[in-house]
């Protein structure tokens, strides 16, 4: 948008995969299995860096307009 002055919209959906990947609609987890198999296990090792959320990680790579 460069100096236009404006807002930020997120729209995310998610679930809690509480009945493992069966909960998972099928093409989602065809997707999954097919070009992502590490997201189907817990990972091994666990960061604990804080994760910035969408409005964060935004501020910080924009600069306000002007």
């Amino acid at each position: 948008m460069g100096k236009v002055p404006g807002i930020l919209t997120v729209r995310a959906h998610m679930w809690k995969r509480t009945n493992g990947l069966d909960n998972v609609p099928a093409p989602i987890r065809g997707y999954a299995i097919r070009n992502h198999p590490e997201y189907l296990d817990v990972p091994k090792l666990w960061d604990d860096t804080p994760n910035p959320t969408s409005w964060e990680l935004y501020k910080s790579t924009h600069k306000p307009a002007e």
